[in-house]
């Protein structure tokens, strides 16, 4: 909610030579059609600024991931008191990374008031995902060395301890030595590839994309079956199929992104929306869709396709995050 808050005062506030930066060159018609929202005066950034206060007792558990959202309200206000949103999100940030393993790697669930980790699982998924994504993604939006520092270690140690030996998949592993610890991924690891992108990891990343057309939500890739066979509308693959194709512009992830919308619209498709899938590959639909399906999956597919869009055609540090809803 925080961040759809912040990037929607962005848009409403700001011409679109502000959003790409001045030294970017502006083509005039696209400055014209993609101009400040008349009548705005801020009302989102309210909204966000009361949201975030309401939110600042939650760092009292000194752990978390919440730094773009935070960071970017700090910003949007030249005033010291505000800083204090950024600071309690670094602060959080931070205190898991101190708590990392000598391979530099982090668990999965901690107990916050001792820092003791109590699941030593290691991997990119669920847990772990969002951690790795701001880290990177922070580096680019802030520009702070140290968030690239962090980031930069944290991939290493992923690149030599989670990755499989084949690079298609990444293992969950023990935080202490390394050693395997489950045979199965779940369904949010499907956003690495797109960090990697961002990352400059471009051959790794072609090689982990998953090729599925839904993803459940966990796989175990030794007896080639699904754990949890459940699919909530996830973006990350689509997320992953959008920065591949941006990277490379090899139709091949056009096509992918195209059996995946033939497929929401055959299988998931409802009178008033789109429905869960119980399962992979059966038809009985859960009736929920999650914010996420409109804010990333559906956002991910428009800007796939719709290659002229301004935000494929202007080379800037624009990060779409997954808590933009």
């Amino acid at each position: 909610m925080l961040g759809g808050l912040v990037s929607a005062h962005h848009l409403a506030s700001k011409d679109l030579q502000e959003l790409v930066g001045s030294s970017e060159y502006v083509n005039p018609s696209d400055a014209e059609k993609y101009s400040k929202m008349v009548g705005y005066n801020g009302e989102l950034l309210n909204l966000a600024e009361d949201l975030g206060e309401r939110l600042l007792p939650a760092f009292e558990t000194r752990a978390g991931t919440l730094l773009m959202e935070f960071g970017s309200l700090s910003r949007l206000f030249n005033h010291s008191d505000y800083q204090i949103f950024e600071k309690k999100a670094k602060k959080a940030l931070t205190y898991l990374w101190d708590r990392r393993s000598p391979l530099n790697l982090l668990g999965n669930t901690i107990e916050i008031d001792s820092g003791v980790w109590l699941q030593k699982l290691s991997g990119i998924g669920a847990g772990a995902d969002s951690f790795y994504e701001y880290l990177l993604k922070s580096y680019i939006l802030f520009g702070d060395p140290e968030y690239y520092t962090m980031f930069e270690k944290a991939y290493k140690a992923i690149m030599t301890f989670n990755k499989d030996d084949n690079g298609y998949f990444y293992k969950n592993v023990d935080m202490d030595n390394g050693s395997q610890m489950t045979n199965w991924v779940d369904s949010l690891s499907a956003f690495f590839p797109g960090l990697q992108v961002l990352a400059g990891d471009l051959d790794n990343a072609i090689k982990s994309h998953f090729r599925f057309r839904a993803f459940p939500e966990r796989f175990d890739f030794v007896n080639k079956m699904a754990n949890i066979g459940h699919y909530p509308l996830r973006p990350e693959l689509i997320e992953s199929t959008y920065f591949l194709y941006q990277a490379t512009k090899n139709p091949f992830y056009l096509e992918v992104g195209a059996v995946i919308l033939d497929d929401l619209n055959r299988q998931t498709r409802t009178s008033c929306g789109f429905g869960s899938m119980q399962a992979v590959g059966s038809t009985t639909l859960d009736p929920r869709m999650e914010s996420f399906f409109l804010s990333e999956t559906l956002k991910y597919l428009y800007l796939l396709f719709d290659e002229e869009n301004v935000f494929n055609r202007y080379q800037t540090n624009f990060i779409y995050t997954t808590e933009g809803h």
